[in-house]
């Protein structure tokens, strides 16, 4: 029985790993590109929902999936651009997006914020309740938060 409690130890340690942002740490911002809009999107490191890797789109182009603790970073034309959180197919709720309107030259910072709003117990049946949102920071708050994390 010990080992089995080992194995699944080591099992869950293993995917729990595999969701974190493992790529370089946030060191500095890309250069600005004068003719171009920098976006980056945050998600900060949180238990809630730390498995879930959201694919993240672009005008309808997948750019990366956000895993936990991690950020993506791309460059756009300036104009109207719609950032969209995917669901995967017999995901529940609705998909979250934000509508900009980037201007040549200007970084935007947006982070996805999933927390846990509630947990609930009546005897053998328990449940959370949970809340998604994207949150636009400035660039002094966004390179703060941007210092904890690594690229997606």
């Amino acid at each position: 029985m010990e080992i089995m409690k080992r194995i699944t130890i080591i099992i869950l340690s293993m995917v729990l790993a595999s969701c974190m942002a493992t790529g370089p740490a946030f060191n500095s911002l890309q250069p600005e590109a004068s003719d171009l809009v920098s976006i980056y999107i945050m998600r900060q490191s949180a238990f809630a929902a730390s498995a879930y890797c959201p694919p993240v789109t672009i005008d309808g182009e997948k750019i990366g999936c956000l895993k936990n603790g991690g950020y993506i970073h791309k460059y756009v034309s300036p104009g109207p651009h719609e950032v969209r959180f995917e669901k995967r197919f017999g995901e529940m709720g609705k998909e979250h997006f934000i509508k900009i309107n980037g201007k040549p030259g200007q970084t935007l910072f947006f982070e996805w914020a999933y927390d846990v709003n509630g947990v609930w117990s009546t005897g053998f049946v328990s449940g959370a309740t949970f809340s998604e949102a994207i949150v636009q920071y400035k660039k002094e708050q966004a390179i703060e938060i941007l210092r904890n994390l690594n690229e997606s």
